[in-house]
């Protein structure tokens, strides 16, 4: 990444200490960073940085481009470190009878809701330093007519102008949608119960759910699928969508506007 950097700006940037020395494993952090999918979205960004240099005819301007795209990779490293702790939280709720250091199932379940909480806010937060990002190396039609006040907005947007990632926008959307509604906007819906479940296939997920006064638990075999059935019955009910989906769906999309832009 930072060879990355200098290849368009010079020898003056500067790192922070890398995120990658924080205490988790190594295992989760290199399925972290394969699954993060550095290699392809610089594959396609260079060319629009490539195209940019040689348009930079101020340095106020090069300056802004320069400091949005490190904010934008500053963005998504720290994603890709959310995501990180939440595989390995994950894998810890499903292998939990194999671990040395065991923790109550209730405290992994905490750190997963908390972890799985933080993921979902670094998606939104990524996504607005895209917009940024986007605001500042996009040919100039394209940043005319990009909305950049909302997320929402803006992926609508994206939506009409590339009707290919259709799906894509609609699963970012879902996660936005958590962020605002049951983690950041809480007074915005009714208080929520919850709890987590580990399917057959290793994933975990959480459901928010008002309860109806029985709480018996019905068919579990649809808790992969959004949308889902009511595992049991419920007033209301919400699945986030899953991380590692997220993960891989977000990057689809970036890659799909790098090369629109090109």
């Amino acid at each position: 990444m930072i060879i990355f950097f200098k290849k368009f700006f010079g020898n003056k940037v500067k790192t922070q200490k890398s995120i990658w020395d924080r205490d988790f494993s190594l295992k989760f952090l290199e399925i972290a960073k394969k699954e993060a999918g550095w290699e392809t979205l610089e594959a396609n960004l260079e060319p629009v940085l490539k195209e940019l240099a040689k348009s930079y005819s101020e340095d106020s301007k090069k300056n802004k481009a320069e400091t949005a795209l490190m904010r934008f990779y500053e963005f998504y490293d720290r994603l890709v470190s959310r995501y990180a702790e939440v595989r390995r939280i994950e894998w810890e709720m499903y292998y939990l009878d194999q671990l040395r250091e065991k923790r109550t199932m209730k405290e992994i379940q905490s750190d997963f809701v908390n972890k799985t909480e933080s993921f979902h806010q670094q998606i939104y937060a990524s996504v607005s330093a895209l917009i940024k990002l986007l605001s500042h190396v996009a040919p100039e039609n394209f940043i005319k007519r990009m909305p950049s006040a909302r997320a929402t907005n803006f992926l609508s947007f994206v939506e009409k102008e590339i009707p290919t990632c259709k799906e894509d926008v609609k699963k970012i959307q879902q996660s936005l949608d958590y962020r605002a509604d049951y983690i950041d906007h809480t007074n915005q819906k009714k208080l929520h119960n919850w709890y987590t479940y580990s399917n057959v296939d290793g994933k975990s997920y959480i459901i928010y759910y008002r309860e109806s006064g029985q709480g018996d638990f019905l068919d579990l075999s649809h808790i992969a699928k959004i949308p889902m059935k009511s595992p049991f019955r419920a007033k209301e009910f919400f699945v986030p969508p899953h991380h590692s989906e997220t993960l891989s769906t977000l990057k689809s999309l970036m890659v799909s506007i790098f090369k629109s832009i090109r």
